[in-house]
């Protein structure tokens, strides 16, 4: 679970981000990959991907305002 005040001071941060590490994926990042792929591995993940509640809306928060060269996150159990 993300807190709103870690958020907010991680949305301080004004230099770039390299590399982003959290427990769950940002919700819609899915859009910038392989979905039919990540669907074949994971079937189950189809009704939160078509209704767009697949992943965290602070992570993804963080992924727009920060654009790290690079993100990873385990929660899901799929490379990705």
């Amino acid at each position: 679970h993300i807190r709103d005040f870690e958020v907010y001071r991680l949305m301080q941060i004004q230099q770039p981000v390299d590399i982003m590490l959290t427990h769950d994926w940002p919700r819609n990042i899915y859009n910038h990959g392989n979905t039919a792929a990540l669907l074949q591995q994971k079937k189950f993940f189809r009704d939160e991907v078509m209704s767009s509640t697949l992943g965290s809306p602070p992570a993804e928060e963080l992924l727009h305002a920060l654009k790290p060269s690079y993100w990873f996150s385990a929660h899901l159990h799929v490379k990705f």
